[in-house]
């Protein structure tokens, strides 16, 4: 088997998100390269794809499997402290800018949840993109996307308030692809994390 068509497959999107969320060994190209390379054996190019999409598959699942478990208590003082109600709501509290977590563990595995908080910007959905927006007199504007057409964009700013602007009066309009939301990662430790999960994990609709 050629080696650059291994390190193609080590490569491979699955591989690379692993590797960038430090999820499989550093040096992994190198050292199954070194194997490989040693061995004098020839391998199937499919087989080998195969293997590297297990292995990667196999570490993204290990980090949830060995998570602490967590206190719903705990949680909703981290969230409550956190400043996550600045952007969302849970029954009447909070703001409407972001999504509404008020029913959010019942559209939401633990999986999911857990990605939003450490890597927020790997999954947000169209209808959670932000927009910026500038005026022709310079005016910077933010906010969530609600809707657009050919002629007008309408959006809800930090304030909860309901905007629309003719794209004829804006010098630009930007799609943001990436959220507001800032990454926990680093701000939280796993015991936290999951503290957070589970008090989001108990949000059925029923919070006041």
């Amino acid at each position: 088997m050629n080696l650059q068509c291994l390190w193609r497959l080590l490569s491979m999107p699955t591989c690379r998100f692993a590797k960038r969320k430090n999820l499989l060994p550093s040096g992994l190209n190198l050292r199954v390269l070194c194997v490989l390379r040693g061995s004098g054996r020839t391998f199937d190019v499919r087989a080998v794809e195969v293997c590297v999409v297990m292995l990667a598959a196999l570490a993204l699942a290990l980090p949830l499997v060995a998570q602490p478990g967590g206190d719903a208590a705990s949680g909703r003082r981290l969230v409550e402290s956190s400043q996550c109600l600045d952007c969302h709501r849970i029954g009447e509290t909070g703001s409407r800018l972001g999504p509404d977590l008020s029913d959010i563990g019942s559209r939401r595995s633990t999986d999911v949840l857990r990605r939003a908080i450490v890597a927020p910007d790997d999954d947000v959905v169209p209808e959670h993109r932000f927009v910026r927006l500038v005026t022709k007199d310079g005016t910077v504007v933010a906010g969530r996307l609600l809707n657009q057409d050919a002629f007008s964009i309408q959006l809800i700013n930090a304030d909860e308030q309901l905007k629309s602007y003719l794209k004829s009066n804006l010098r630009e309009h930007t799609i943001l692809e990436k959220g507001l939301m800032p990454s926990f990662e680093s701000k939280l430790t796993a015991q936290q994390v999951a503290d957070m999960v589970t008090y989001l994990e108990s949000l059925k609709g029923a919070e006041k």
